[in-house]
């Protein structure tokens, strides 16, 4: 168990493509109880769940968990501007509402 809990950027990554906790959790033959404490930080991911959650994104997922604060918001900053630039989303977004969901998504269940 990790000593500091950290909201994983793997949660923003899954919101982004519309894959809920209860989805993955199927797709990799787990249980959404387990899956929702790793995303949440409350547990580290088994080797296994990772070679599992990879295969089903397609992608290896492993740089989308971390261990503390600092990481979590470099990467969660590399995820939205690699997507910004893929969607051809402006740079700054003028829309506070959007704004406000982006950062709750982030920051994940309070």
């Amino acid at each position: 168990m990790q000593s500091k809990r950290c909201v994983q950027p793997l949660r923003g990554y899954l919101a982004l493509r519309g894959i809920t906790n209860a989805e993955l959790a199927r797709g990799v033959g787990r249980t959404p109880h387990y899956v929702g404490r790793c995303l949440n930080g409350f547990e580290r991911p088994s080797e296994g769940l990772l070679d599992d959650i990879s295969g089903f994104l397609g992608e290896d997922v492993r740089g989308l968990f971390v261990d503390g604060d600092a990481e979590a918001d470099r990467i969660a900053h590399e995820l939205v501007t690699r997507t910004r630039a893929a969607s051809g989303v402006p740079k700054r977004l003028e829309d506070d509402r959007a704004v406000e969901t982006v950062a709750a998504v982030l920051r994940g269940p309070s």
